[in-house]
């Protein structure tokens, strides 16, 4: 009996962290850049103008390397943005500057 209880306890976690991913994943898919760039308007001109999106120098060469760098100051900032919020300011920022292909 133990071993039926240990098997379904495992079966119910497995079954919860593929919901957890699954859910985790439609988060990440679903943006809003309109969002993103009132967000980004609102803070992100006090360290820097959009300039520094387009200069020759960059350091952004991905999609992943621009949502590192989005976590990054909003972290520098303290601004405690959600996971939806910097997804939006990176859809923001992609479409406008970096056009990346996210898939």
């Amino acid at each position: 009996m133990d071993q039926q209880r240990f098997l379904l306890n495992m079966g119910l976690l497995l079954l919860a962290l593929a919901c957890y991913a699954s859910q985790a994943k439609a988060a990440d898919a679903i943006t809003n850049p309109a969002q993103g760039k009132k967000l980004y308007e609102t803070h992100c001109f006090s360290c820097h103008d959009s300039k520094i999106h387009t200069r020759p120098e960059t350091i952004i060469h991905s999609f992943s390397a621009l949502k590192k760098r989005v976590q990054f100051c909003q972290n520098n900032s303290q601004l405690n943005w959600s996971a939806a919020q910097i997804n939006d300011v990176v859809a923001h920022l992609n479409d406008t500057f970096y056009k990346f292909k996210t898939k």
